[in-house]
């Protein structure tokens, strides 16, 4: 999997307008599989429409996620994340408050945070945190990423990071013994792929290597293809002259590239497939009952949803018996596949789950997640043929169309619950409960699902539903 950051200078309606530049910046970014673009000045992001339709026609499936309009000036920018959603799903994402999270005000443009799920590499979540620095101010912003970085390592529970973007870290802005003095340098944890000597920028005058991609831990570094991480001369690639590059941007992308986990059809093939709960043999047979009687008439999702549920929650527990015998008798064939079961070179470990103490104070949603809550009915209601993917995307659209003082109202909701939730989880670990992990109501692993998952949340069936027709694809 390619990644890349790319400064490219003043993104907005100039750029876009002319088709020269449109066509070499399409080439480009459609090279990776998540790339980070920097400087994106326009508010109105009618250059981002323009772009990612002729982006698409490239290769069909990028999507962006976009952060706050940034800066302490009247001057802004964002940090836009281009990815390929049938490459990566998004997790989770924050536009980190330093001044909220740390007391202080180092940072000129708080880094936007993205959680990503990887199908196909050795590291499954990765979380990124883009950089772009005030020239005059590197020294201490980048010192401060450190902290950036281990907040994001505790909250957000993982190792897994990368670093990237315009650090600004050579030339005048910070000296060999600046270098020396930062943290996230100084640090062994910390990893930096683009080495002090790499020419980032388009134009003759310098040979600076203001961009930079940094991953912490030795899980991440391995992660990494050898020798991928680069700076990639599109001016050379294009055989363009410095003007033409510098219309472009002053400065090259720089890249790296993961590992990929490669499996075979004949591996595919023997992997035993997953334990479905009761409820999922249920929904199986209630699913062909229901094209029994009416053969002609189109699945609708949510209808057989609310069907299902009504039916589930009427039945007896000697009614229920039957599926629940199929989905211990199936775990039975599950662990015994599995006992005999190699996987191949290089695929992923399942990680155990870590032991929940149902007694734990509960993480709260996210802002995001707090907004679909309350306008997931009306939505059902306005639209009852509408299939749970449509929803998503659904709210996805509105979410990014909104404003940050459209947003605020449920940012505060967050703020506020994830206070009470620390408040909570300060007195739970007081307590003594040191080693058991603080419940999470997002946590799931199919892998690790006990034999009687089956009588689950019936409130949640829409996630059920789509659970069930994933078993039925099997």
């Amino acid at each position: 999997m390619k990644i890349a950051s790319f400064n490219i200078k003043k993104f907005g309606k100039k750029k876009v307008s002319d088709p020269d530049v449109l066509e070499i910046l399409t080439k480009i970014v459609s090279r990776y599989d998540i790339i980070l673009i920097l400087e994106v000045v326009d508010a109105s992001r009618e250059s981002i429409e323009i772009f990612m339709k002729e982006l698409n026609k490239v290769h069909e499936g990028y999507t962006y996620n976009i952060s706050d309009r940034l800066g302490s000036t009247r001057y802004k920018e964002q940090f836009m994340f281009i990815y390929k959603s049938d490459v990566v799903t998004l997790v989770n994402h924050e536009q980190f408050n330093e001044e909220a999270t740390t007391g202080k005000d180092v940072i000129n443009r708080d880094p936007y945070i993205l959680k990503l799920r990887c199908s196909n590499t050795v590291v499954e979540d990765l979380v990124m945190i883009p950089v772009h620095t005030k020239p005059k101010d590197s020294v201490k912003e980048l010192d401060e990423l450190y902290d950036v970085v281990m907040f994001v390592k505790t909250d957000w529970n993982t190792d897994n990071i990368m670093i990237l973007g315009d650090f600004n870290a050579d030339g005048s802005y910070v000296s060999d013994h600046d270098m020396k003095t930062i943290r996230i340098r100084k640090d062994e944890n910390f990893h930096w792929l683009i080495g002090d000597n790499v020419d980032t920028t388009t134009s003759t005058k310098n040979t600076n290597t203001y961009d930079r991609i940094v991953v912490y831990g030795d899980d991440m570094l391995n992660a990494v293809e050898p020798e991928s991480a680069k700076a990639f001369n599109f001016k050379e690639e294009f055989n363009l002259d410095e003007k033409q590059a510098l219309k472009v941007s002053d400065h090259y992308p720089v890249e790296v590239e993961l590992k990929s986990i490669v499996e075979t059809d004949e591996t595919n093939a023997k992997k035993p497939k997953g334990k479905p709960p009761a409820y999922a043999f249920f929904v199986a047979d209630f699913y062909k009952e229901h094209k029994k009687k009416h053969p002609e008439a189109k699945v609708i999702l949510t209808e057989v949803s609310k069907l299902c549920s009504e039916k589930w929650k009427s039945m007896s527990p000697e009614e229920k018996a039957k599926f629940k015998e199929m989905a211990k008798n199936d775990k039975r064939r599950y662990d015994q596949e599995m006992k005999s079961y190699v996987p191949p070179a290089g695929a992923k470990k399942g990680k155990k789950k870590k032991k929940k103490d149902p007694n734990a104070p509960k993480r709260p949603p996210s802002a995001f997640l707090i907004f679909t809550s309350e306008h997931r009915e009306k939505i059902k209601a306005d639209n009852p043929v509408i299939s749970i993917t449509d929803i998503a995307k659904n709210f996805g659209e509105m979410w990014k169309k909104m404003s940050t003082t459209e947003k605020a109202p449920y940012e505060a909701k967050y703020a506020k619950l994830k206070e009470k939730y620390e408040m909570e989880v300060a007195a739970y670990r007081a307590k003594g409960a040191k080693n058991v992990e603080p419940a999470d109501d997002d946590d799931e692993d199919e892998d690790d699902e006990d034999e009687d998952d089956d009588d689950e949340d019936e409130n949640d069936i829409d996630g059920k539903m789509a659970k069930s027709f994933l078993y039925l694809r099997m």
